[in-house]
């Protein structure tokens, strides 16, 4: 048991760790749920974890009880690395980090590092000293010194990444400052680690356990990133199934097997009903075969999905679960997984009725167009006689008998020129608008 208990050093380490479970606390009542607020939560609980330790070391217990924290409280340290370079590549966009195999490489050392660090039969040495209590001391011929080494590496890796991010100029400029601030907050305790627990120790020096204090610079980094950067936006968080699902728009993706594995909501009430409720096949959808081969001809290849580019507002017609044709108008989006195409994404907006009004109008000014040149030449006699009547009363020389002959012809085609007038207006009045 140690024999004086330092005050300072135990609030060198305390304090730190009260101002990241205030920053863990306000992530998850707060900030916005998402993969990288996840792995950002929990890159902090694994340094909190080692601020607890290293206070709880500096208290007066025993060696026993101070083997049993580090027995609970390893991991927290342990993990620092791996969660920090995950939680960098999320953050910079690397798409391997979505990658089981990625998760393997990353996390499957951390295992195996912390079954073999607690299976070892050498007990762990502890160090008192007067100002930084109990000190975890290497053992030789073990891999306690090739875990730090890993701890730091991941660390260095993920600063690289993130600085590597930060003067990249094509990115946006919020999230570059963003990077550059958590990258310089990981530095300095980074640095000091290196320096103090891992030099020194390699040295036959004592350690100085001061790491936990020095990732007050990454907490402060955090906190300007969170309040004057907004470090998480509600972009990373939104559930994309469920907006999906809002959408009056049919979305449905399409494997390279011609298989529709995904329908929102508005896809499934159009093509799928109670007894029929299973995945369809791509030309189930499809209204005919000819409009089915006519997209097959520019996207499949040996009935087999083909990488094609985006396809931009495509009209075809589908037939829903009740045999009813929609026409539709869609965008599709080729899907890559790992560099591999996989299938397409379709967007597609029922326009049956737009169709019909279109199909309407045209109809109707078809119809007009009819009636505008079937009359033409019918208004032409009645017209032509009127003006040659007129022409004829104009002269002087006309007889009275000669006048009432004219103008009873004239009267007459008058009488004509309204009959045809009326009859154009009938024909179009008869014309639905």
């Amino acid at each position: 048991m140690l024999a004086t208990l330092n005050v300072s050093t135990f609030l060198l380490a305390f304090i730190p760790a009260c101002i990241n479970i205030g920053i863990l606390f306000y992530l998850l009542w707060f900030m916005p749920k998402g993969k990288l607020t996840n792995i950002f939560s929990l890159l902090l609980l694994a340094v909190l974890a080692l601020q607890l330790e290293n206070s709880i070391l500096r208290l007066n217990i025993s060696v026993e009880l101070a083997r049993y924290v580090d027995k609970i409280l390893s991991l927290g340290w342990l993990a620092i690395g791996a969660l920090a370079l995950h939680f960098s590549m999320i953050f910079t966009g690397f798409k391997i980090s979505n990658s089981r195999i990625f998760y393997i490489i990353l996390y499957g050392p951390l295992i195996v590092f912390f079954s073999v660090y607690h299976a070892n039969t050498t007990p762990i040495p502890f160090i008192e000293n007067e100002s930084w209590g109990y000190l975890i001391n290497l053992r030789p011929h073990t891999t306690d010194l090739i875990q730090r080494y890993w701890i730091a590496g991941l660390t260095y890796i993920s600063m690289f990444i993130l600085f590597r991010f930060a003067f990249s100029k094509k990115r946006e400029i919020q999230k570059r400052k963003q990077a550059m601030l958590i990258a310089i907050g990981m530095l300095i305790p980074g640095i000091q680690g290196v320096i103090t627990q891992i030099a020194l120790p390699m040295m036959g020096l004592v350690e100085i356990p001061i790491t936990s204090t020095f990732i007050t610079f990454l907490s402060v980094a955090i906190i300007i990133a969170l309040k004057r950067y907004s470090l998480f936006n509600i972009s990373e968080s939104i559930d994309l199934d469920k907006v999906l699902n809002e959408l009056n728009s049919m979305v449905f993706f399409i494997s390279k097997d011609q298989k529709i594995q995904y329908m929102n909501t508005s896809s499934k009430k159009i093509f799928l009903n109670e007894k029929i409720n299973s995945s369809l096949c791509l030309e189930k959808i499809f209204s005919t075969k000819l409009d089915y081969d006519k997209f097959c001809d520019q996207n499949c290849q040996n009935g087999l999905l083909k990488v094609i580019k985006p396809v931009r507002n495509y009209e075809t017609t589908f037939i829903n679960h009740e045999k009813d044709h929609i026409h539709v108008l869609f965008n599709s989006q080729p899907i890559y997984n790992n560099r591999k195409f996989q299938g397409i994404m379709i967007f597609a907006n029922d326009i049956t009725t737009t169709k019909k009004h279109v199909i309407k109008i045209e109809n109707q000014n078809k119809r007009l167009n009819e009636i505008a040149w079937h009359h033409s030449h019918i208004l032409r006699a009645p017209l032509s006689r009127i003006m040659a009547i007129s022409d004829l009363l104009l002269n002087e020389n006309t007889s009275n008998e000669e006048l009432n002959t004219f103008l009873n012809a004239l009267h007459k085609s008058c009488e004509e020129l309204d009959l045809v007038i009326h009859n154009i207006n009938e024909r179009a009045e008869n014309i639905k608008y």
